[in-house]
């Protein structure tokens, strides 16, 4: 899926989510919340994800698995907003192919990944991801090649959608995408010119089908998002 640092696919707006609760715009909004099963873990399945940096090029990657853990009742009900999760196993990625080549391009992540999910309508699920937690190494041949990290937080938001047990199938989080374009900035390697290694996180997509989000408590139930 190609993408364009002119005409970002972030679709859906929201305020920053930290340590649970929303920052911003997005606080004012007075919607109630219930995350179910109370207490269980829910497991964000592997999913194939796109993205692109100025300067950098566009990448495909596997989104490995993460799960967060839900609040214990009546913790995990929230009448003014959203229930914010800090994930137990944050989103590595793997597999990273750069579009239209063969350089490899891995993907670290560090520090403390969020994930909020609110009882709008339609329901959404906000993942927060911290300044310095998402770095990218482009690798040129030998001895070519560079690190960027984004330089402040941000957030990947998408509409959520309630499974269903017959016949069975997840929850889901759909389009999930960027909020903003997100400033990159080089933490390493000297070789290439400067700006290679800076410039924006411009498009974020998740291919061919929404992410499958299922109980890894009891596989057989559903965690479901309600106001």
């Amino acid at each position: 899926m190609k993408l364009s640092s002119k005409t970002p696919r972030a679709v859906l707006v929201s305020g920053l989510i930290a340590c649970g609760a929303l920052i911003g715009p997005a606080a004012a909004m007075a919607v109630s919340t219930t995350v179910s099963p109370a207490g269980h873990t829910l497991r964000i399945d592997p999913h194939s994800v796109s993205f692109g940096i100025a300067n950098l090029g566009e990448s495909t990657c596997t989104m490995n698995a993460s799960t967060a853990v839900i609040p214990s009742a009546p913790a995990n009900h929230n009448g003014s907003g959203g229930i914010g999760m800090p994930f137990s196993i944050r989103p590595t990625f793997s597999s990273c192919t750069v579009t239209g080549g063969t350089l490899p391009t891995p993907v670290t992540t560090s520090g403390n990944w969020t994930i909020m999910l609110t009882g709008t309508n339609p329901a959404t699920a906000t993942v927060y991801v911290p300044a310095g937690g998402f770095t990218y190494r482009f690798d040129w041949p030998a001895p070519y090649g560079c690190s960027s990290t984004n330089t402040s937080a941000f957030t990947l938001t998408g509409t959520w959608t309630n499974g269903t047990l017959v016949p069975f199938s997840k929850s889901k989080i759909a389009n999930q995408s960027l909020t903003a374009s997100v400033p990159m900035q080089r933490v390493s390697g000297p070789y290439p010119p400067s700006n290679l290694c800076v410039g924006n996180m411009y498009g974020w997509y998740t291919n061919a089908s929404p992410l499958a989000v299922g109980d890894l408590t009891a596989p057989a139930s559903l965690i479901t998002v309600t106001p």
